[in-house]
């Protein structure tokens, strides 16, 4: 899944995201859930940064490869703080009223 050619490269890939590979008789595994949560580890971050608490309704559609229903979903994105906060009560008041 990872499409390397080598094992070193895999099992290193593994070790620096944290996949436990695991090994018995027929030889070495990883458990699918890990490797999956792992690989879309990125994904979930870049979705998280972009629409917030809502995305877990836009995940479904990148994992199947269905990014064009997200036309039909109005995500809203979580609204950035403001950097200034105002010492004062009248800009405070102003600052509420927007």
């Amino acid at each position: 899944m990872l499409n390397r050619k080598d094992i070193r490269s895999i099992r290193n890939w593994c070790k620096d995201n944290s996949v436990r590979i695991l090994k018995d008789l027929t030889g070495e595994y990883v458990i699918e859930e890990d490797y999956n949560l792992a690989y879309n580890a990125p994904v979930i971050a870049n979705l998280k940064q972009q629409h917030g608490t809502k995305w877990q309704t836009v995940y479904p559609y990148y994992i199947k490869g269905e990014l064009y229903k997200l036309a039909d979903i109005k995500v809203q994105s979580t609204p950035k703080p403001t950097k200034y906060t105002p010492k004062g009560r009248i800009a405070a008041r102003l600052l509420s009223k927007n």
